[in-house]
């Protein structure tokens, strides 16, 4: 389902009509039925002011996802599977969960930097969303000719397989 289709059912499905929205929101009425008819692309600002208002996670909006939420509470398989690691972290030996320790110190250290790395680059890029290409598109403020990754250097990266047994 494309994002234009996606927000005109979300309206729906919560009983709004476009004016409410536009109330709610604070968009003008045609903007709000140009973004529900494709008419116009929804930019990242309004993107995630509609996810607030609909209660929505981005990915649902943008058509990445079904799951319409994001869980902000630890679901009872999360609550599972830490008991399962902390048990196997319990049969380690002292040597073994120094080593664990370290390794997530320097995990957490690489996340750390990757995380700030990410939010520079947010702050220097102009991403936009467009309906019709389902896709979003990132654009380097210094230097906006630089082209977003082609479909084929996005194939490259390969998602890590969950791991079941932890």
């Amino acid at each position: 389902m494309e994002s234009n289709e996606i927000l005109k059912d979300l309206r729906e499905s919560n009983g709004l009509t476009m004016r409410e929205v536009s109330e709610a929101t604070g968009m003008a009425t045609s903007l709000i039925s140009d973004y529900e008819t494709g008419k116009k692309a929804i930019g990242m600002k309004v993107a995630v002011r509609f996810a607030d208002f609909y209660n929505v996670s981005l990915d649902y909006l943008l058509g990445r996802t079904t799951v319409k939420h994001i869980a902000t509470e630890p679901t009872p398989e999360d609550s599972e599977r830490k008991e399962r690691i902390i048990a196997k972290y319990e049969k380690l030996s002292e040597n073994m969960r120094a080593l664990c320790m370290e390794m997530f110190r320097q995990i957490s250290t690489v996340m750390d930097a990757e995380i700030a790395e990410a939010i520079n680059r947010e702050q220097k890029s102009e991403i936009r969303f467009s309906p019709a290409k389902n896709t979003a598109i990132a654009r380097d403020k210094n230097n906006p000719y630089r082209e977003p990754p082609t479909p084929e250097q996005l194939k490259s990266f390969t998602p890590v397989p969950e791991d079941n047994d932890l």
